[in-house]
């Protein structure tokens, strides 16, 4: 993406499974459409714990906002 001036927010949805794997990545909204992939990628590329519930580890669905500042 092209280094630019202006700030920014993404919010994405996406599942983590079980193993902390990023299912189903997906824009919700965008502030500036060229932020999209740049937020996807960050997602996919981080690692995750999966949520828990009565202590096994369950799929987790996450709406997250992604800011991005000049």
């Amino acid at each position: 993406m092209q280094h630019t001036k202006t700030k920014g927010q993404v919010t994405v949805e996406f599942i983590i499974d079980e193993t902390g794997r990023v299912l189903r990545p997906r824009i919700i909204s965008a502030s500036h459409r060229d932020f999209e992939q740049a937020a996807l990628d960050a997602v996919t590329k981080s690692k995750w714990q999966p949520g828990r519930k009565n202590g096994k580890d369950v799929r987790t669905l996450v709406r997250l906002p992604v800011n991005f500042k000049p």
